[in-house]
């Protein structure tokens, strides 16, 4: 059996999940592929998460399960079926209901299917920002200079999505760009641990070592949290803080 969770996953967002991926669980509640429960409780409580897992992974018995019981986050179930380039499942939840196209198309950039993307803008979606942010989170380069090239902008924010997943190189190229917002690169770096995310944001100015303080207390990274403070930073953690 495989373990399905159905709850608020964060896992390491420079690896797409499959099939055979161990989660870990949101709530204490752990489900086998082929044994999922009838607890219709358990499916609510688990939110608009509970079709994200099994529509990101692609078993489309498993959505049709959830469904069954009663999960029915048609927009997150796209949003993920997209990210996983499953378009099978991807029309499953269109026909449901769902309809929200952004959300979608930042799915798709983030999968790197350059096909899933141009199935997105043949049905006539134009939100290139979007796809721009789904495609640094992720670091396909090729799909970054994609957006770019049918119009996208918004460079601050792909700095944020760039910092936020460990990409230098994208963060370099949205600061080249004209992205200028590197104490909020330096957040992202020492709030999910990317220490050449936080060097590189240095170098380029960054000097907010506060703000790094409190992205790091959120974290718990103690190497980083002391770094912060051999830098200057005076932010108090509070009861988290365990040096």
């Amino acid at each position: 059996m495989i373990d399905l969770v159905l709850g608020m996953v964060r896992y390491n967002p420079q690896h797409r999940p499959t099939a055979s991926d161990v989660y870990t669980v949101y709530g204490g509640h752990t489900f086998k592929f082929g044994c999922i429960t009838e607890d219709i409780d358990i499916i609510k409580s688990s939110g608009s998460k509970a079709l994200g897992l099994p529509c990101l992974v692609g078993n489309i018995e498993i959505v049709k399960q959830m469904i069954a019981l009663g999960a029915d986050n048609w927009n997150q179930g796209l949003c993920s079926a997209y990210e996983g380039g499953h378009l099978e499942i991807a029309e499953l939840m269109l026909q449901k209901g769902a309809n929200d196209w952004d959300r979608a198309f930042y799915g798709a950039c983030m999968s790197g299917h350059v096909d899933v993307i141009n199935s997105l803008i043949e049905k006539g979606v134009t939100n290139w920002g979007m796809g721009l942010q789904g495609a640094c989170t992720r670091g396909h380069i090729d799909i970054v200079n994609m957006m770019i090239d049918k119009g996208a902008t918004n460079w601050e924010e792909g700095l944020q999505c760039a910092c936020q997943s460990g990409f230098v190189d994208i963060a370099q190229m949205m600061i080249d760009k004209g992205a200028t917002n590197v104490n909020e690169g330096l957040w992202y770096g020492c709030m999910y641990d990317h220490i050449d995310i936080i060097q590189y944001m240095i170098d380029k100015g960054a000097n907010n070592w506060d703000l790094g303080l409190r992205g790091a207390c959120a974290s718990e990274h103690l190497d980083i949290i002391e770094m912060m403070i051999n830098k200057g930073a005076t932010y108090e953690c509070g009861p988290i803080w365990r040096l």
